[in-house]
């Protein structure tokens, strides 16, 4: 058995903490916040296995541009001079390509069957194997 801590308390952290618990291990989660104000909260942390097309695809930047300066968008984004921001937009454009999105489709469809599968059991089981608790 080996003490873990996972941070972050999104669906990604809490469900690898339930199958690390599941193997015996002892688990911790931290997150800056209340588990329940993340976006895997919104959904149920539920991976949506027919969402299998990338984010990063043709037309996209032409989207992503309009919603980032409506604040009402799901892509509002604080108008704002961020180097790291200005790289990400350039990468995210860079991979906005037909080829790109066609090599990751298989692989996206294959996490997200998976991820079904994995969300069943453990919605299945009806055991969280311990208590929930917050600090």
């Amino acid at each position: 058995m080996k003490n873990i801590l996972i941070i972050g308390g999104g669906i990604v952290g809490l469900s690898s903490a339930y199958f690390l618990q599941k193997e015996g291990h002892q688990v911790t989660v931290i997150d800056k916040s209340d588990i329940t104000s993340g976006a895997s909260f919104v959904n149920a942390g539920y991976i949506t296995p027919s969402h299998i097309v990338p984010m990063a695809s043709p037309g996209k930047m032409a989207q992503g541009i309009k919603w980032m300066f409506n604040s009402a968008s799901p892509f509002y984004v604080k108008p704002r001079l961020d180097i790291d921001f200005l790289k990400w937009t350039w990468y995210f454009h860079k991979s906005s390509t037909t080829a790109k999105v066609e090599k990751a489709i298989p692989v996206i469809k294959d996490i997200n069957i998976m991820s079904r599968e994995l969300f069943k059991d453990i919605k299945d089981s009806g055991d969280f194997g311990g208590p929930v608790t917050s600090i």
